[in-house]
C-alpha cells in the first residue's frame, strides 16, 4: 500500500530539487555535481524514480541534448542500481565507487570539456557522493531535532555551502546575503549564540568563495554579533542594530559597492519577518528544539530508575507491615491469667488429690471446691509463695495431707511465675520489634514517596543559565535543571570555574534566589560535576564548654550535631545520671541511637519510645536526661523535645525565652511522654542547652535567667565558656557534677559570625 501524500514528504523532495538545481550550476556549465546529491539521497532511502526525475529537470535548462543525455544516462545507472539493491533489501558498500565511475563515464566521453578536467570533476563527484550521505540525512530526515555529530555538521555544512554558491550564480549575491541573514535570525530566535556565529560563518563562505575574498565572512559575522548581542535587550534593538550595521558597512566598506537599492529589499524583508515573528510561537519552537537536543534518554532513565526504586521500596515496606501485623496477632494470642489459674488447679487435683485414698470421698463432698482452690492459687501468685498459714481451717480439717498440696501448689506457682516473666520479656521484645518495623516501614514509605515523584525538567531555565554563565566567561559542558522536592541545578564545569566569583551570582540572576553548592564530584583532572541548590535563609554556629566532675575521668554528658537533610539539623545534649564510665556509656549509647534513628528518617515518637525501652531492659539503673532540638534553616523554626532535662533557653536580642520540661528521664518507666514544643528563631537568636551540673549551680532558675539576660556574645563558644565560668564561680571553682553548656547561634546567611 502506497503512503498518502504529505506536506512533510513533499518538503523533502522540494528541498532535494533545490539542491539538484543549485549544484548543477556550480561551474555555470551544468557539470554533474548534482549526481553526488542524488546518490546521497538514494542512500538515505528516497524514492529512486522520483529522485531521478527531480535530478534531471535542472539539466533541461541547459538546452543541450548532449548534456541531458550524459546526465540522464548517469542518473539512470545510479537510480537502477539502487532500485536493484532496494529490491534485495541491501545497501551498496565499496561497489558504489564502481557504480559512480560507470555513471560518470558518459560525461567524460560526451562532455564538451577537456578530458583531464572531466576526470577531475568525476573524482570530485565520487568523493562528494560519499561525503554527502550524512549531510543529506541531516537536511532531509534529522533536521534540528537531534544532536549532530561532527561528521554530520561538516557534511551538512558542505552541502549548504555548495548549494548556496550555485544559488549566487543563479540569483546573484543579494539573494545569498538574504539567506545568510535569515539563517542568523533563525539561530538567534531558536538556538544559542555559538550556533548563531557558526551559522553566520558558514552562510558567508559562499560569498567569500564567489568573490575570492574573506571580507564577506568578517562583515556577516559582525552583523551576527550585533544581532545576538542586542537580542538580550529586545528584538527591536536587535533588528535595528543589524540594519545599522549594514548601513555602516555600506558607507565605510566596499562590500556593497555593486548593490542597488532594490538589492536591499530582500534584506529588509528578512528583518521584518524577524521583528514581527510571534514570540509565543518562537518560545514553543525553542522548547521543542531544546527537548530534541537534550539528553532525554538519560533523563528518562533517571525518572524510570526512581520509579522502579520507589516501587521496590514500597514492596519492602509492605514486608515490614506484614511482620508487624503478624507480631501483633501473636501478641494478642497470649495466655490469659484465668486460664493459668485453672491449669494449676486442675494439676493439683490430678497430681496430688487423685493419689490420695480419700480422693473419692472428697470429690463426693466437692472438696476442695473450685472457688476455694482458685483463691489459694491467686494468693500464691500475689505473695509469690504459699505458707501453711494461708490455708483455711476448713481446708486443713478436711484435707489429710495439706502440706503435699501446699508444696505442689508452690512448685506450680513458681514455675508459672517464671514462665510469665519469660513471656513478659518476650512480649516486650516483640513490642520493641513491632515499633521498629513500623518505624522502618514509615521511613521507607517516605523515601519511596519522594522517589515516586517524577522530576520536572526545566529546559528553558537550563538555556538561560547556560547563556548567562557563558557571558561571565564560564562554559558549562552540561547543564540540567529539574524540580523534585526542591529545584536542583546540576552542571559539569572546568574545575577552575567552580571557584570563579561570578559563578553563583550568574546562576542567582536567573533563579532569583541565593544559591549554594551542595555537592562537588571530580570527573577527571579537568572537569567536576556539581549540584547547586537554594541556600537556606539561615546558618548556624556552634559552641561547647565542658567540665568533668572533679575526681572523674569521663563525663556522663554527651552532645551531638547531626545533619538530617539539606537545611535541617538535629542538636542534642544528653545527661547520663551520675558521672564516670557508667554514666558516659549510658549517655553515649542513648545519643548514638537517637542520631542513627533520626538519620534514617524514623518518627520522633518511635525513636524515643524505642530508646527508652532499650534502656529499661538493663537490670541496672541506666537513666538519662535528654534535650533535643530540630532546627530548620529555611524558615527559622525549631522543634524541641525534652526528656527529664532541666531548663533550656533561647537568648534573643530583647529577652530570654525559657523552654521547660516535666517528663521523667529515659529508662525509668516503660512508657514515657516527652515535653514537645516549637519556637520561631530570628537572626542572632542563640539556643542554650545545659546539663544539670550547670543549672544546679545557680540558686534558682530566676538567677540563671538574670545572668543569661546580661549575655549578648555573638560568638556561641564565648557564650558557652562564660556560662560555664559563672557556674564554676558559684561553686567556688569546683565541679560538683558533670557540667556541659551547648550553644547554637542562628544567623542570617547574608551575614557572618562575629
Amino acid at each position: 500500500m502506497k503512503k498518502p501524500f504529505s506536506l512533510k514528504k513533499f518538503s523533502k523532495y522540494l528541498l532535494s530539487f533545490w539542491g539538484y538545481f543549485t549544484l548543477s550550476l556550480i561551474d555555470d556549465n551544468f557539470s554533474p555535481f548534482s549526481l553526488s546529491l542524488l546518490t546521497a539521497n538514494l542512500f538515505i532511502g528516497l524514492n529512486p524514480l522520483t529522485s531521478f526525475i527531480l535530478y534531471i529537470i535542472p539539466f533541461l535548462f541547459s538546452l543541450s541534448a548532449m548534456t541531458v543525455l550524459w546526465a540522464g544516462v548517469g542518473g539512470i545507472i545510479v537510480a537502477v542500481s539502487f532500485t536493484f539493491y532496494n529490491k534485495h533489501k541491501k545497501t551498496p558498500s565499496f561497489e558504489i565507487v564502481f557504480i559512480l565511475s560507470l555513471a560518470l563515464s558518459p560525461y567524460a566521453v560526451l562532455g564538451d570539456r577537456p578530458l583531464p578536467f572531466t576526470i577531475i570533476v568525476a573524482c570530485g563527484v565520487i568523493i562528494l557522493s560519499l561525503m554527502f550521505v550524512s549531510g543529506a540525512r541531516v537536511w532531509i530526515i534529522k533536521g534540528l531535532k537531534y544532536k549532530l555529530s561532527k561528521s554530520e555538521v561538516v557534511s551538512a555544512s558542505t552541502i549548504y555551502i555548495l548549494c548556496s554558491y550555485g544559488a549566487i550564480i543563479a540569483f546573484g549575491e543579494g539573494f545569498c546575503l538574504s539567506i545568510a541573514l535569515l539563517t542568523i535570525c533563525f539561530c538567534v530566535l531558536f538556538l544559542n549564540n555559538f550556533t548563531t556565529l557558526f551559522g553566520a560563518i558558514i552562510s558567508s563562505i559562499p560569498l567569500s568563495l564567489f568573490r575570492f575574498d574573506f571580507t564577506p565572512i568578517a562583515i556577516i559575522s559582525l552583523i551576527a554579533l550585533t544581532i545576538f548581542t542586542l537580542y538580550e535587550y529586545s528584538k527591536l534593538a536587535s533588528a535595528l542594530g543589524g540594519i545599522l550595521c549594514i548601513v555602516a558597512c555600506y558607507f565605510f566598506t566596499d562590500f556593497f559597492a555593486y548593490y542597488t537599492l532594490y538589492s536591499f529589499i530582500p534584506t529588509i524583508s528578512v528583518f521584518m519577518i524577524y521583528l514581527f515573528y510571534p514570540e509565543k510561537t518562537a518560545k514553543k519552537l525553542r522548547s521543542k528544539l531544546k527537548i530534541y537536543t537534550t539528553d532525554n534518554l538519560g533523563r528518562y532513565s533517571v525518572n524510570y530508575t526512581r520509579s522502579n526504586l520507589s516501587g521496590k521500596l514500597y514492596e519492602i515496606a509492605a514486608v515490614f507491615d506484614q511482620m508487624s501485623t503478624s507480631l501483633k496477632k501473636l501478641q494478642n494470642n497470649a495466655i490469659k491469667t484465668t486460664d493459668v489459674y485453672d491449669e494449676i488447679c486442675d494439676e493439683i487435683i490430678i497430681s496430688s488429690c487423685s493419689t490420695c485414698p480419700q480422693y473419692l470421698k472428697c470429690r463426693a463432698k466437692e472438696f476442695p471446691s473450685e472457688e476455694e482452690l482458685t483463691k489459694l492459687v491467686e494468693l500464691g501468685f500475689a505473695k509469690g509463695n504459699l505458707s501453711p498459714s494461708d490455708l483455711s481451717k476448713n481446708f486443713i480439717s478436711k484435707c489429710e495431707n495439706p502440706s503435699k498440696i501446699l508444696i505442689l501448689a508452690n512448685e506450680l506457682i513458681n514455675k508459672s511465675i517464671s514462665i510469665n516473666a519469660e513471656r513478659e520479656n518476650l512480649s516486650e521484645s516483640r513490642e520493641l520489634i513491632i515499633r521498629q518495623t513500623n518505624g522502618l516501614s514509615d521511613s521507607i514509605k517516605s523515601i519511596a514517596s519522594k522517589l515516586g515523584r517524577q522530576l520536572e525538567l526545566l529546559p528553558e531555565k537550563e538555556r538561560r543559565i547556560y547563556e548567562n554563565l557563558l557571558r561571565c566567561g564560564i562554559l558549562a559542558k552540561e547543564t540540567s535543571v529539574f524540580i523534585g522536592d526542591e529545584e536542583e541545578i546540576n552542571l559539569v564545569l572546568r574545575k577552575n570555574d567552580v571557584f570563579n566569583p561570578l559563578f553563583l551570582p550568574s546562576i542567582e540572576e536567573i533563579t532569583g534566589y541565593k544559591s549554594i553548592i551542595s555537592n562537588i564530584t571530580s570527573l577527571s583532572d579537568e572537569f567536576s560535576a556539581l549540584t547547586v541548590k537554594k541556600r537556606p535563609n539561615f546558618d548556624a554556629a556552634f559552641g561547647i564548654a565542658i567540665k568533668t566532675k572533679d575526681g572523674k575521668q569521663k563525663s556522663g554528658d554527651t552532645h551531638s550535631v547531626t545533619k538530617l537533610s539539606e537545611g535541617k539539623f538535629l542538636i542534642a545534649l544528653n545527661d547520663g545520671m551520675g558521672s564516670g564510665v557508667g554514666a558516659e556509656e549510658t549517655s553515649s549509647t542513648a545519643i548514638s541511637l537517637v542520631e542513627s534513628f533520626y538519620k534514617a528518617g524514623i518518627n520522633s515518637e518511635i525513636i524515643l519510645s524505642t530508646v527508652n525501652k532499650i534502656l529499661t531492659f538493663s537490670k541496672e539503673d541506666n537513666f538519662t536526661a535528654m534535650d533535643l532540638g530540630i532546627v530548620n534553616l529555611f524558615d527559622g523554626s525549631a522543634d524541641f523535645i525534652k526528656i527529664g532535662s532541666p531548663f533550656s533557653f533561647i537568648i534573643t536580642r530583647d529577652s530570654v525565652k525559657i523552654i521547660e520540661g516535666n517528663s521523667l528521664p529515659l529508662g525509668i518507666l516503660d512508657e514515657m511522654k516527652p515535653t514537645v514544643c516549637s519556637s520561631p528563631l530570628k537572626n542572632g537568636d542563640v539556643i542554650v542547652f545545659l546539663s544539670d551540673g550547670i543549672s544546679d549551680s545557680f540558686s534558682s532558675s530566676s538567677d540563671l535567667i538574670d545572668f543569661l539576660s546580661t549575655q549578648r556574645a555573638l560568638n556561641p563558644k564565648t557564650l558557652a565558656d562564660g556560662i560555664l565560668e559563672r557556674a564554676l564561680f558559684l561553686n567556688d571553682g569546683k565541679a560538683l557534677d558533670d557540667m556541659t553548656v551547648f550553644c547554637v547561634r542562628i544567623y542570617s546567611s547574608e551575614t557572618n559570625v562575629a
